[in-house]
């Protein structure tokens, strides 16, 4: 059950495990325009297609796969 919810929300610690990193640097791309999210209600960062994000962040970071 807590597996579904964590895939369902596309939160930043989602986009996080897909790319290899912490939900921080996700966040800190978000902020700075880097990559794209929106907003919930709560205010939480949803990222609409979580595995196309995480290849970005894996770019930004320089890791990748060629």
């Amino acid at each position: 059950m807590r597996q579904d919810i964590f895939t369902t929300r596309k939160t930043a610690a989602y986009v996080a495990v897909l790319a290899g990193c912490s939900p921080k640097t996700v966040r800190k791309f978000a902020d700075q325009g880097k990559i794209k999210c929106k907003r919930n209600h709560c205010g939480w960062r949803i990222f609409p297609e979580p595995e196309k994000v995480a290849l970005q962040v894996q770019k930004l970071l320089g890791s990748a796969p060629s």
